[in-house]
């Protein structure tokens, strides 16, 4: 504990001094859109993340583009968009996983030190992600959008029984995924006799007899295939989760989900899966044992989830002018 605590403050002090360097900023501000666009990015190829840049008229914001298109970067790659609707129909058709527009008096706003202030509307992926964001910064307005990725779309459930309660365990078997609390659940479950099968997708030390492991992973295009014989996919992570795909996914296919109350996409599950109290084994072992028959579950498109964003952005947009009109 003494270890995380010490590192979590270290963390915190070289975070601090960073945020004075505008580029290190800017790809803070950007690295959200990015992180939910890594997801499909990964499976679809080992290419870079797109990023649209709209700097405005800005001399300083132009500047700061530039840098960014000419600097070499591993992970991202950047290209300039005159204006918005340029930036928002490269995200629509695909050119661009996510745009970025840069803020009125960015680098006034920098000098001042009030970098949390070019921030006009935070959009939280969950209610999970809102909270932990609001601990460090106090945006003039805010709104919780679930996300989604262009990968995800409802899929007819078909369901293969195998006599066996099949748990599907998607995320890499480690302590902060809630590994633990998953394998002492199983361990329980199958010491008090019950028919189960947990399927786990990366590596596990000294794998039980009622497990199934698939060390290497598994590609997206299985997706389909691993859920058909799925009774149910859990998700008991420790550490907090903004969101979590393989939730998405799982819906997407029919299939309910256990989520533990510090996975962010409890928000979207209804009453189609349980969430549990993150660490609990006993929550975990009741929830896998009860069954649900049926997920009836609304999944949002790529185009939905874009236009909810946009319709953010240019709404505050509109009040703003508007308050300022009305001042002046």
């Amino acid at each position: 504990m003494r270890k995380l605590a010490w590192w979590f403050c270290m963390f915190g002090m070289t975070l601090r001094r960073a945020l004075y360097r505008p580029v290190f900023l800017l790809f803070l501000l950007i690295f959200p859109l990015g992180m939910g666009a890594l997801h499909q990015v990964e499976k679809r190829d080992s290419g870079r993340i797109a990023v649209a840049l709209c700097p405005g008229t800005d001399a300083w914001n132009q500047a700061l583009a530039e840098r960014l298109e000419s600097e070499e970067s591993r992970s991202f790659f950047f290209y300039p968009c005159g204006t918005e609707e340029e930036a928002k129909e490269a995200v629509m058709t695909g050119r661009a996983e996510c745009a970025y527009l840069f803020p009125e008096r960015l680098k006034e706003r920098l000098d001042e030190g009030r970098y949390t202030r070019a921030v006009r509307v935070l959009v939280s992926p969950s209610t999970v992600a809102e909270k932990i964001y609001r601990r460090y910064m106090t945006p003039k307005d805010s709104d919780v959008i679930s996300i989604t990725h262009q990968g995800v779309s409802s899929h007819q459930r078909i369901h293969m029984e195998t006599g066996k309660r099949v748990i599907l365990c998607l995320a890499p078997a480690k302590p902060f995924k809630g590994w633990d609390i998953l394998k002492t659940a199983c361990d329980q479950l199958w010491a008090e006799g019950k028919n189960i099968e947990l399927r786990v997708y990366s590596p596990v030390q000294n794998p039980k007899s009622y497990m199934r492991v698939k060390e290497e992973g598994y590609l997206y295009a299985e997706l389909g295939q691993i859920m058909e014989e799925a009774d149910v996919l859990v998700a008991p992570s420790i550490w907090y989760e903004t969101f979590g795909f393989t939730v998405l996914e799982a819906l997407s296919y029919g299939v309910p989900v256990i989520v533990s109350n510090h996975v962010g996409a409890k928000d979207i599950i209804a009453q189609n899966g349980i969430v549990v109290r993150a660490g609990n084994v006993e929550d975990l072992k009741k929830a896998i044992m009860t069954t649900i028959l049926t997920v009836n579950v609304d999944v949002k498109d790529w185009k939905t989830f874009l236009n909810e964003n946009y319709e953010i952005y240019t709404s505050r947009r509109r009040k703003e002018n508007e308050t300022a009109r009305i001042s002046n």
